[in-house]
């Protein structure tokens, strides 16, 4: 999981790898740190580094990641893939790609975008 970060630093940076690789786990251990601090001794302040983290990740990333690989899926993915590699008939494969394209889409933006609206 930190390949990119140990390639980006090598290739900007001009570290060997093993000090890269050392400098990227170091920075994840101690932003990790955050969290567990969430619940000793910084727990006082409201709201928390997990309670933060958690937010982001359920209600921004998470339907943003699906939001995302459905418009990949849908749009970019060549047809073979649904066509061939998934062994789907012709018109079960022009479903997926219909439910691909605009349903899951439109209907991914509705439940991430309710809560906003109804708050």
């Amino acid at each position: 999981m930190l390949e990119l970060a140990v390639a980006l630093t090598v290739r900007r940076h001009g570290w060997r790898r093993a000090p890269a690789a050392a400098a990227a786990a170091a920075a994840c251990f101690l932003a990790g740190l955050a969290t567990v601090f969430s619940f000793n001794r910084w727990s006082h302040w409201q709201p928390t580094a997990f309670e933060l983290l958690d937010q982001l990740t359920s209600n921004v990333m998470l339907p943003l990641g699906g939001f995302a690989i459905a418009l990949f899926c849908g749009w970019v993915l060549p047809r073979s893939v649904l066509d061939e590699d998934l062994g789907l008939a012709p018109r079960g494969a022009a479903l997926l790609r219909w439910l691909l394209r605009w349903l899951v889409p439109a209907l991914i933006a509705v439940t991430a975008l309710a809560p906003i609206a109804l708050a």
